[in-house]
């Protein structure tokens, strides 16, 4: 068999590659496929260069999301300077919800209540819960659940005259 490439000499090598997103074997004789396997060798390092400068572009461009309130950039944040007010953790919630997670094993506070006003807390965290559940069914598609959690939510908030 002929080279595929430069038609003159004993194919003596298989190259297997995509080309428009098909992969194509190739036989080549070994002068053509060193030129071929380096070409090809550096179109792969290209790509995934390109593939690590976008991705860094976007973690730089949201380390930069500044808060209205006080200023402070995520760069501060995870740098150690800490949440500057209370519009922070509005600003970063897309970013602060899977840091706290992996610093706490959950984002919510799970420990001992006020005995005064302690109900209401209860009350609040049991109708997240509760809303997290029926968004999760409904993402599911399981209609059912979620009328029955919807259902449970009005229950709660009727009784403690929440709405």
């Amino acid at each position: 068999m002929r080279c595929e490439n430069c038609k003159k000499h004993t194919a003596t090598v298989r190259i297997k590659h995509n080309r428009d997103g098909k992969k194509v074997d190739s036989y080549l004789c070994d002068a053509c496929s060193c030129e071929i396997e380096l070409s090809l060798l550096v179109e792969s390092l290209f790509k995934g260069l390109k593939m690590h400068e976008s991705t860094q572009e976007k973690k730089h461009a949201n380390q930069a999301k500044t808060c209205a309130g006080c200023g402070i950039t995520l760069r501060g944040i995870i740098k150690g300077d800490g949440l500057g007010c209370s519009n922070c953790y509005k600003t970063f919630n897309k970013e602060l919800v899977p840091m706290i997670k992996q610093a706490h094993g959950s984002y919510l506070h799970e420990g001992k209540l006020p005995k005064r006003g302690g109900q209401e807390i209860e009350r609040d965290i049991k109708l997240r819960k509760l809303k997290e559940l029926m968004h999760q069914a409904v993402a599911e598609e399981d209609f059912e659940k979620a009328a029955m959690y919807r259902d449970d939510i009005k229950a709660i908030s009727t009784l403690n005259g929440v709405n």
